[in-house]
């Protein structure tokens, strides 16, 4: 028998070969993975109960991955699974009149299945890398790859004390790099802009949702400067949210004046976006004038983040930065325990991109004057003659505190929604059938293409 060790990285040689690119390993592997399921999900993944229940709990999907329902076609399966959304989400309205606390119309309103699965494959090439690296130690990594600061979050914490201070180190120089070649000095040869490079090599590349900036949602009313008058005019005659269109709107005009500021060269680090989706969407809108100034606060939030952890790392090596009896059985089990949590505790930390935060202000500001205007018998007409709202914002509508008034009339008229929208998802099945060809069709035969994004809305929760 032979005494050699076996390779730990054996059967990775397309992570290996991943690194020898100048892209985010992680990024460019789990690219993809959210349509896969999605596709095996409209085939047959809908019909097992496990599935099923975790869309449920988010009330079916993200408004992005509802927009792909709607583009990868199968009507029939899109329509059986939201009439088994609504049959899911009826009973609760319905038990609002009850006695006790009721139950929340959403159970996670955050949540979306297909975004949760390609999270899971994301984690599992970050463990593979740590394996690797471990394996042929960190001088294999950042020749020329590494992963995008998102994911070096994730990396991170399945890295001994000792990996993750070399990884530290590669970042911290690469950043540099991209910091100097912003500031004129010369840049390796490729296609990109140097600021286009850093923001890529930072946060990694965009998605294809990414390419696109906001709409302007119900254009006749978006440039009305009175918010009051607006939202009745959108609750009484627009086909969609009006709360997404809020939202949206909001996150357009500050795009939009991001845009016009970059032309006059004003000073924009405080209110730039930092998230990677809103980014690339900030990159779209302003065009190559706002680049440059993306790019250098994205390199600065992230020298930023990586000078916290080297300091975090030398100073938890003897700080008690958690219980000692926690600390005394972290360093039984992993020498240099303290340093490595300072650091993954370091690097989950950061400023919070203004445009995620004005989304949401948007968000629940809107909210909170659809329950104004709920008071007024002009405004409780208007939003029970109209469209009503989306699933997870009339969630959040629900939830407010000390307005019964407020949720009894949101829960009837989404009661009386998606009953209407149930009977046409049935019909729209019912003429579908073959046996029914002779029927003619109607505007029941475009059901299913509306009931995406009566759950989801038009815009995520936390941002369009």
């Amino acid at each position: 028998m032979s005494g050699r060790r076996p390779d730990p990285a054996a059967g990775m040689g397309d992570l290996e070969a991943a690194l020898t690119r100048e892209a985010c390993p992680v990024c460019t592997r789990a690219a993809g993975a959210d349509e896969r399921w999605l596709d095996h999900f409209l085939y047959e993944g809908w019909q097992e109960r496990e599935p099923m229940r975790e869309v449920a709990r988010g009330a079916g999907f993200c408004a992005h991955h509802a927009r792909r329902l709607e583009t990868i076609g199968q009507s029939a399966t899109v329509a059986l699974i939201h009439l088994a959304l609504i049959r899911d989400v009826l009973p609760r309205l319905a038990g609002r009149h009850g006695r006790g606390k009721p139950a929340p119309l959403v159970a996670a309103p955050d949540a979306c299945e297909a975004c949760a699965q390609a999270r899971d494959v994301e984690r599992r090439e970050c463990f593979f890398l740590a394996l690797l690296i471990g394996a042929r130690r960190p001088d294999c990594y950042g020749n020329p790859a590494l992963v995008c600061m998102p994911h070096l979050k994730q990396l991170a914490g399945y890295l001994d004390a000792g990996t993750i201070a070399g990884v530290l180190a590669i970042h911290g120089r690469t950043v540099a790099a991209l910091g100097e070649t912003l500031a004129g000095a010369p840049a390796p040869a490729c296609a990109e802009t140097p600021a286009d490079r850093a923001i890529r090599v930072i946060l990694g590349p965009p998605e294809r949702r990414d390419l696109l900036a906001p709409e302007r949602h119900g254009a006749p009313f978006g440039d009305d400067p009175d918010p009051v008058r607006r939202m009745r005019r959108r609750l009484r005659h627009m086909d969609s949210c009006a709360i997404c269109a809020e939202i949206s709107d909001s996150c357009g005009a500050w795009l939009g004046w991001l845009a016009r500021a970059a032309a006059a060269q004003g000073d924009l680090s405080d209110v730039l976006p930092l998230c990677r989706h809103h980014v690339w969407q900030a990159r779209v809108a302003g065009g190559a004038i706002l680049a440059p100034a993306l790019a250098a606060v994205v390199v600065g939030e992230a020298e930023e983040r990586l000078v916290y952890a080297g300091k975090a790392r030398e100073l938890g090596r003897g700080a008690a930065i958690v219980p000692p009896a926690v600390q005394r059985a972290w360093s039984s089990m992993w020498p240099s325990s303290g340093s490595r949590i300072a650091v993954l505790d370091s690097l989950q930390r950061g400023r919070e991109c203004p445009l995620c935060r004005r989304a949401r202000e948007a968000g629940e500001r809107a909210v909170l004057l659809l329950a104004a205007l709920l008071e007024d018998t002009d405004g409780r007409r208007a939003f029970e003659g109209g469209y009503g709202l989306c699933v997870r914002h009339a969630a959040q509508a629900l939830a407010l505190p000390g307005a019964p008034a407020v949720a009894a009339i949101v829960a009837s008229t989404m009661h009386a929604r998606l009953a209407l929208l149930r009977w046409e998802l049935e019909e729209q099945l019912r003429r579908g059938a073959w046996q029914a060809r002779p029927a003619g069709r109607g505007a029941e035969a475009g059901a299913w293409l509306r009931a995406p994004s009566r759950f989801a809305g038009t815009v995520r929760v936390d941002g369009p």
